[in-house]
């Protein structure tokens, strides 16, 4: 078959009367409900509706529509709450829907380097009309041009293009009721063109308001008695209601190449116009109808009687019906296989602009789901239909949708006014399944939102999925949350092997799932310890679990064991039995030093292997090693040599120890200043090491024990490092580095020995390390020097035994720093994988982006797994029923229920932002405060928070401006708000207005006396 044409469907969402997602809408349908709702005496009232109205027979009393009209999260698309109560709701909803269509296919990333066009219709826009548009004041006001923006049907498909940052065409179609679908065709002709990759393509309609009923006169399209029951004898006309639909489309060839989740395929598409070929100009024209159908068929290159199903426009009145019917009989009547006739008016009324796309998603799913819902409000054939004898079937109960041919339907959408749109489709290809091998043991699940009331709903609707669909692959759900979702500032994250337990985590065991709020973090700083903190069998798990780390490893042993010529892969490897033994021989210096830089080395390279690079890094003594040979001052060979020959000359020492203390640098001077014995490292305000030989470690000790007190231990140390000690293999060592060749560093990187920043000049000198391997460790100052240029970053301890996070911790408790152990401590019962895979989940909980794609190389097809769940609140513009009460804007009485903190420390609603919340000091701060919270519906708002991160538009900050000068009685400019960017800095200029305002004055008074 020639698929040259075709283009795939692998995205949807929908909002229908009824259901608020697809699933809900499949099982409505499924079950042939029917969303007409009456609506009582007093609901209309309120809407407004006189009882002399309500007292006439031929006003039913009946409506249909979407729950929810006046919620939005405007905060997701950072718009401010004041602009979103006067934007159009059909702007929101259809909004929002585009985000889950997206979504729903995988590509809501920012990742998603595609072209996107969007092509999309809605309907009158009655909220403008009826709440907005009749108050005057509020349209003249200053906010009248941020209203049209708002309101004109112009700027849908752009605003979505704006927010999503979608860079392929956006137009906004306009065809009446085919509207959406007439979107669908020219979607698909811009892709076929290469004018985009991608297209979202759709409709919405929403009333306001929904229940509101209407007339029924005879001859028009409304049913009499609230139903809309098409082919049906008893039909009387339809229901319009309120619906949104949207699609994501993508040439098929494309889709199959990028391995995308395929729900149907479009074989061809048409639209044309009656012209004046009827009765009158809102009349159907089944020869219109007709030649639509066949240009559709044509483009798609099947046969009329592969069709087996055919989604209708099917109104349910006596003219349109019959004649619709006769087209379908003209082009679809030849062949002998069944071919069902499906309308979605009867289920949800007539959607009106989303109409299309909204039966289009029904034949989507039914291709998927490979079944035939009954058609709703069906009961006997309309007598002008003349069915009997033709393969065209009128179900009434659900049933297996059998076909001869690859499962093919067409779907009509007949606009009032002459414009027709047919679309032919066929179900997916069968698809393989993707067969992906991971080298942890366990999968990391991911889910992250704008709100914590979001992340909370969104953990709900994958457990909800996960027990719907417990034979999925847990792999392919895990990966489809990492790399087709993308991230937010509220994250959770948790580890689980299949989806069983998956189910069981989240609905018995919070305390198993990691909640953070973050900001983004884009800095990694790497930690390395010194001697110490080796241990027999660090990395083991590692090494027979991942080839990089293995083979990395590997290179280093190799490599050392032919410096030194000892065994070292008996300590990395070893029996439980011999664990004591070689924890004690691992303390001599030419075992740990060699063993601790291969575990770093190897360690470094699977994280680079996973994209995870440094932009800084600090080590504590030996550990500058790794980091000089990361920074590329070293190469291979000579890190390895220096490592070598330094553990090598420090086997000549005499018998030497190091001795931890628990207290600062400055009470042990106190105690041991006229004693012979070297201070190795001030790590803390209750972490001082003393270095020396066997016998001045033991005076001090004593000395110390009886004077301090605390838990004083010995290192797992044989060698007084950083001690004079030294003294006697420091011109050897020094004389080994000058023979090699060093280069500048490539990264930022703090001396532990110097406590600043190394450079050129530092560290490509011989002296340097050198005094490195003699000198005091003043981890106390280098860990200073990093938070001070990388308080943000998160730190990734790169042990082993995690002895430098501790240290960083205990430094700067003050400042919280973000810590990610990734190495296994001996406290800790576990494999190292587990570590390594609770280090990844933590440090994407973070706020870091880890490039999923790199941890797991084989690209899995998405699943279409629940989307984002919006946090919507109301934001509403009251209908004022009274036209005599004047409104200014300022006053208008808008809902939102955004509530403001009463207490200006507590979080409220603020996003997490890179500034710290700083409350208002002053009576001029708070003023302005308080009209930028009017504005954004956000509270509390800190005099430093930016006004663009909060939302904020030029646009907005006209308007703002307009309400500072009003309320403060000033004159700022929109160039000064927009430079101050801050409440704090607004402030000040409304208060250097008054002051130069105030001596202006008073210099006018001064000339005018003079005058006199």
């Amino acid at each position: 078959m020639n698929y040259d044409n075709a283009v795939a469907v692998i995205g949807l969402s929908a909002r229908v009367p009824g259901a608020s997602d697809l699933a809900q809408f499949w099982r409505n349908l499924c079950a042939g409900e029917t969303a007409f709702t009456e609506i009582s005496d007093e609901a209309l009232k309120a809407q407004g509706i006189h009882d002399k109205f309500l007292a006439q027979d031929d006003y039913v009393k009946v409506g249909v529509g979407i729950e929810d009209v006046d919620k939005f999260d405007a905060s997701f698309f950072d718009i401010p709450a004041r602009e979103a109560c006067v934007l159009d709701p059909q702007q929101r909803i259809f909004l929002e829907g585009c985000w889950e269509a997206l979504e729903n296919a995988g590509y809501a990333t920012e990742q998603a380097e595609r072209s996107v066009g969007v092509f999309a219709g809605a309907s009158m826009n009655s909220y403008w009309m009826r709440n907005l548009g009749c108050q005057p004041e509020y349209v003249s006001s200053n906010a009248g041009f941020q209203a049209l923006l708002g309101n004109d049907k112009d700027y849908l498909a752009t605003r979505v293009a704006y927010k999503l940052n979608l860079q392929g065409p956006a137009v906004t179609v306009q065809t009446a009721c085919s509207t959406s679908l007439v979107a669908v065709h020219m979607a698909c002709q811009n892709i076929l063109l290469g004018e985009c990759d991608m297209a979202l393509a759709g409709g919405v309609s929403i009333k306001v308001p929904q229940d509101a009923g209407y007339f029924y006169q005879d001859g028009m399209p409304f049913s009499k008695d609230g139903q809309c029951q098409v082919f049906d004898k008893d039909g009387s006309g339809t229901i319009f209601g309120s619906g949104m639909g949207v699609v994501l489309l993508k040439a098929y060839d494309q889709a199959i190449a990028d391995n995308d989740n395929i729900l149907a395929v479009i074989r061809g598409s048409a639209f044309n116009n009656d012209g004046n070929r009827k009765v009158g100009f809102t009349a159907p024209s089944s020869e219109g109808q007709v030649a639509a159908i066949k240009r559709a068929l044509t483009v798609a290159e099947v046969d009329a009687h592969s069709i087996s199903y055919i989604e209708t426009h099917g109104t349910g009145t006596n003219l349109g019906d019959p004649i619709e019917f006769q087209g379908i009989q003209s082009v679809y009547g030849n062949g002998d296989m069944p071919c069902f006739i499906g309308a979605l008016k009867g289920s949800v009324g007539h959607l009106e602009t989303a109409a299309g796309i909204v039966g289009l998603i029904k034949t989507v799913l039914m291709l998927q789901h490979k079944q035939i819902p009954p058609l709703a409000n069906f009961k006997e054939l309309n007598p002008l239909i003349e069915a009997d004898g033709t393969r065209f079937r009128f179900n009434t109960t659900e049933q297996p949708w059998d076909a001869d041919f690859p499962r093919r339907a067409g779907v009509s959408s007949f606009g009032m006014g002459g414009t027709n749109s047919h679309i032919v489709l066929e179900e997916a290809p069968a698809l393989g399944v993707d067969t992906v091998s991971a080298d942890l043991t366990r999968e990391i699940v991911t889910l992250s939102a704008k709100s914590a009331g979001s992340l909370e709903q969104m953990s709900a609707n994958l457990l909800q999925w996960l027990e719907h669909n417990q034979d999925a692959n847990f792999h392919h759900v895990c990966a489809s949350l990492q790399t087709h979702r993308q991230d937010f500032s509220h994250r959770r994250s948790f580890l689980a092997s299949s989806v069983e337990q998956a189910i069981d985590i989240l609905k018995n065991h919070p305390e198993q799932q990691l909640t953070m709020s973050s900001p983004q973090r884009d800095s990694l700083v790497f930690l390395f310890p010194g001697a110490g903190a080796q241990y027999v069998n660090m990395g083991r798990d590692l090494y027979r679990s991942n080839a990089t780390y293995a083979a990395a490893l590997d290179r280093c042993l190799d490599r050392f064991e032919s410096l030194l010529g000892l065994p070292l892969r008996d300590y990395l490897d070893s029996a439980p039995q011999n664990t004591d033994a070689l924890m004690q021989a691992m303390q001599a210096p030419n075992l740990m030093f060699p063993l601790t830089f291969s575990f770093q080395y190897a360690l470094t390279q699977l994280l680079a292997d996973w994209q995870l690079q440094p932009q800084a890094c600090l080590g504590h003594s030996h550990g500058e090693y790794i980091i000089a040979h990361l920074a590329g001052v070293m190469d291979f060979e000579t890190v390895t040599l220096l490592v070598a020959k330094r553990a090598e000359l420090m086997m000549k020492l005499q018998p030497g120890q190091m001795l931890v203390v628990p207290h600062s640098a400055e009470q042990v001077a106190t105690v041991v200043a006229d004693m012979p014995i070297s201070f190795g490292a001030k790590n803390s305000a209750k972490n001082t090491v003393l270095s020396g030989s066997t016998e001045q470690v033991a005076d001090a000790k004593r000395k110390l024990d009886a004077q301090l007190g605390g838990d004083i231990k010995a290192l797992h140390i044989d060698a007084g490092l950083h001690s004079h000690l030294i003294d006697a293999i420091y011109d050897e060592f020094l004389a080994v580095v000058a023979q090699c060749q060093l280069h500048a560093p490539k990264i930022d990187w703090v001396s532990s020995i110097s406590g600043e920043w190394v450079n050129e000049a530092t560290v490509t000198q011989s002296q340097y390390w050198a005094d490195h391997m003699r000198n005091t460790v003043e981890f106390v100052t280098a860990s200073t020097t990093m938070m001070e240029k990388y308080p943000n970053a998160v730190f990734l301890d790169l042990g082993p035994n995690q002895v430098v996070g501790e240290l960083l911790r205990e430094n700067h408790a003050d400042k919280n720093p973000s810590l990610v152990p990734f190495a296994r401590s001996l406290r800790q019962a576990v494999p190292d994988t587990a570590v390594l895979q609770e280090a990844l989940s933590r440090l994407w909980l973070c706020g870091y982006t880890l490039d999923w794609c790199a941890l797991n190389p084989e690209p899995v097809r998405p699943l279409p797994l629940p989307t984002y769940a919006f946090d919507r609140r109301s934001y509403w513009v009251e209908y004022n029923q009274d036209p005599d009460d004047a409104l200014r804007f300022e006053s208008l009485s808008f809902s939102s229920d955004t509530q403001e903190s009463s207490d200006s420390s507590e979080q409220g609603n603020r996003p997490n932002l890179m500034t710290p919340f700083v409350a208002p000091a002053t009576s001029t701060e708070e003023k302005v405060a308080q009209i930028w919270r009017q504005f954004f519906g956000i509270a509390p708002l800190g005099i430093y928070d930016n006004f663009i991160e909060l939302g904020g538009t030029s646009l907005l900050a006209t308007e703002v401006i307009g309400d500072i000068n009003r309320v403060l009685k000033c004159k700022i400019t929109l160039s000064n708000f927009l430079a101050a960017g801050n409440i704090h800095k607004a402030a000040e200029l409304v208060e250097q207005w008054h002051e130069e305002h105030e001596l202006k004055l008073k210099l006018e008074i001064l000339d005018m006396l003079e005058t006199v």
